[in-house]
C-alpha cells in the first residue's frame, strides 16, 4: 500500500523502488492453497464437518409452553397482561377460525395495552448464545417468531404493534410492527431479529438485559 497521497496533485506518478519475490518451501504445485506456510504439518487430516447447532423452544402451541431452566428442570408459562390500560385491552385463549391452528390469544383493544408470555414463578430467564446488549452489532442468528392475523374489519390501520423482549422496565428491546405493513385476513409469519430487540435505544429506557429476561 503506497499509504496517503496528502495534499499533492492528482493524477500523480508512484515511483516503485523494488519489488521482492520469495520462493515457497512449502510450494505445492497442485494449487491447493498451501502457500508459503512451511511449517504445517500436511500429514494431519481434516476432521469431519459439524452441523452448527440449533434449538428453539415453543412458547406457545395450543396452550402457554415451557422453558428449560438450569439442572434440567421446566418452568411453566403463562399468557397474562402486565397493562390494561383501564380495561381498554382484553384478551382470550380461544379455538382458532381455521382449526388446523388449535387455541390462539385474541387480542382485542380499543387503545393502548400490552399481553404477555412470561415464567409463572415470576423469575427472570437467562438466554444464553443469543446476543449481548452491550456488543449489539455483533451478529447473532437468534429471532423470536409467531403467526399473526390482523382482522381489517377491527383493526386501525395506521396502528401498531409493538414486540417487546422485558428485562425488567425500564429495560426493554422493542420492535415496531406497522400495521398496514401486514397482510391483513390471513395468517402470516412473522420473524423479530433478536438483535435488533438488543439495538433498540429509547429515551429514558435501558438496554434489554439477555440475562435477565
Amino acid at each position: 500500500m503506497p499509504g496517503d497521497v496528502g495534499e499533492g496533485a492528482i493524477p500523480a506518478d508512484m515511483v516503485i523502488d523494488y519489488v521482492r519475490v520469495y520462493s515457497c518451501t512449502a510450494d505445492d504445485p497442485n494449487g491447493a492453497g498451501a502457500g508459503c506456510n512451511s511449517n504445517a504439518d500436511r500429514g494431519l487430516e481434516a476432521g469431519d464437518s459439524v452441523a452448527p447447532f440449533t434449538d428453539s423452544f415453543d412458547l406457545y402451541v395450543d396452550a402457554a409452553g415451557t422453558l428449560p431452566g438450569r439442572d434440567g428442570e421446566e418452568r411453566q408459562l403463562a399468557v397474562n397482561s402486565f397493562w390494561s390500560n383501564d380495561g381498554a385491552l382484553i384478551f382470550a385463549e380461544v379455538p382458532a377460525d381455521d382449526t388446523s391452528r388449535g387455541t390462539v390469544i385474541d387480542v382485542q383493544t380499543t387503545n393502548m395495552g400490552n399481553i404477555s408470555i412470561s415464567a409463572v414463578d415470576g423469575e427472570s430467564t437467562t438466554l444464553f448464545g443469543m446476543g449481548n446488549n452491550p456488543n449489539f452489532w455483533e451478529l447473532h442468528a437468534a429471532e423470536l417468531k409467531f403467526d399473526l392475523y390482523v382482522d381489517s374489519a377491527e383493526t386501525d390501520a395506521e396502528s401498531s404493534l409493538l414486540i417487546r423482549m422485558d428485562s425488567g422496565y425500564p429495560a426493554v428491546g422493542s420492535y415496531a410492527l406497522a400495521v398496514a405493513d401486514l397482510p391483513a385476513d390471513e395468517w402470516t409469519s412473522v420473524s423479530v431479529p433478536m438483535n435488533d430487540l438488543l439495538a433498540y435505544r429509547e429515551e429514558g429506557l435501558n438496554p434489554l438485559d439477555t440475562s435477565e429476561i
